[in-house]
């Protein structure tokens, strides 16, 4: 007992990376760059596995300015969509980082959440601190039972940790369903950016892991509609910014052809005006670069390999960096000019 006791203080308030190793990773690496560059300010930048091995900040050149150049993190999380990019922002601000600017990625297929499809399905307890609890409970299905798993992890620490511990000291010994995380970690630069496993595709496996991703999102695709706890979670992030006088933005990543092929002409209609409506309501710019980018930039038709991240990053930086930091007007992405770009 004693053992769980002094694992579960060093995982709250030691060694935050032994909780959340992706959490703690970026915290650590965000915290280095700080130290380095003091003066600079910071343009944090929240999302989703698209933007985590899509955007990579050291191919995103920014303009000339009179003051400070900011310096660009990729704060993106495997698995995350609007509540828990709430959670990271919380997180952030609780250890005392204020970005100037932050960038927030909306996944339109996360704006749909139900008790069985949704970021909440696989929301991992053991990797929550006390202070999540109290993000997360206004969101979750059932708070009692998020409580109930969050206490069972803390009392067997030794075992809801096993994984988390052998990543750090014996890899090895990892189970090869669970070495994904720890292959992922040693994927990750300096800026918060993380490569795909995959350099290159064959046409085949494109295919193949495009009908993958786009059957993941099958209950969204068949049924959309935007739902209550998504859409509170993107209000309270822009209030929250607005409170920390934060200058905010929204984004989307780019799809494939595949992908986008999925939609419905209702769901793009409801999403159009829902993103329309909260940006105007907000007073924030919107970029949408659904259309940013061709198909073969694409592991699965909607996450970036490490070649198309590059391309797409520079082109980040031209239509959404370059307009947000010196005022000008954005230029929207057609999908023939993206294809006039290349591969």
């Amino acid at each position: 007992m004693l053992v769980q006791l002094v694992l579960v203080l060093v995982i709250d308030y030691g060694d935050v990376e032994l909780r959340d190793p992706f959490w703690g990773r970026k915290l650590a690496l965000l915290r280095q760059r700080l130290a380095q560059e003091p003066d600079r300010p910071l343009l944090l930048v929240l999302g989703t596995s698209r933007t985590a091995l899509g955007l990579k900040p050291a191919f995103a050149p920014l303009p000339s300015m009179a003051d400070a150049r900011p310096m660009v993190f990729n704060f993106g999380m495997i698995g995350a969509g609007p509540i828990q990019e709430l959670l990271v922002l919380r997180r952030l601000l609780a250890e005392g980082i204020r970005p100037e600017r932050i960038l927030i990625e909306i996944h339109p297929l996360l704006l749909h959440e139900d008790s069985g499809f949704g970021e909440l399905t696989a929301l991992p307890a053991a990797r929550l601190g006390w202070r999540d609890l109290r993000v997360l409970g206004d969101y979750v299905y059932d708070r009692r039972l998020l409580y109930r798993r969050w206490w069972h992890a803390r009392l067997t620490a030794c075992w809801s940790q096993r994984v988390n511990l052998q990543m750090r000291w014996l890899p090895r010994w990892l189970d090869p369903k669970c070495q994904f995380d720890q292959r992922a970690l040693c994927r990750l630069d300096g800026d918060g950016w993380t490569a795909s496993e995959l350099s290159a595709v064959t046409p085949q496996l494109y295919e193949q892991l495009a009908r993958i991703a786009v059957g993941a999102y099958e209950p969204a695709f068949a049924d959309f509609h935007i739902t209550e706890r998504p859409s509170r979670a993107i209000d309270e992030m822009l209030r929250l910014c607005q409170a920390e006088q934060i200058e905010a933005a929204l984004f989307l990543m780019p799809e494939a052809s595949q992908f986008r092929a999925g939609y419905s002409e209702s769901a793009r209609r409801q999403i159009d005006a829902y993103l329309t409506e909260v940006s105007q309501r907000h007073g924030v710019p919107l970029f949408d670069l659904t259309y940013a980018c061709s198909d073969a930039n694409f592991v699965d038709s909607h996450h970036m390999l490490p070649a198309g991240a590059e391309r797409f990053s520079r082109q980040f930086a031209r239509d959404v960096l370059r307009p947000l930091l010196t005022d000008g007007q954005v230029v929207p992405v057609s999908l023939e000019e993206a294809i006039d770009q290349g591969p």
